[in-house]
């Protein structure tokens, strides 16, 4: 099962926003008209990308660079 982010409308207009577990956007849409909401968006939840180039700089080096 894949995440998905929606975005939906209540039936007083107020505007909902969530993250739901399902196999299609279809899916996710018929779920959300169960709940009485009216999907205005519904699209894959990107994956994370978590990167670290290198080793953080120190304080020292900051200052010695900036000088």
């Amino acid at each position: 099962m894949s995440e998905w982010v929606w975005e939906a409308k209540g039936r007083n207009g107020e505007t909902r926003k969530g993250i739901m577990e399902a196999d299609s956007a279809d899916l996710v849409q018929s779920r959300l008209r169960a709940q009485q909401l009216n999907p205005v968006k519904v699209k894959k939840k990107p994956k994370e990308i978590n990167i670290v180039i290198g080793a953080p700089v120190s304080e020292k080096e900051l200052v010695i660079f900036t000088r």
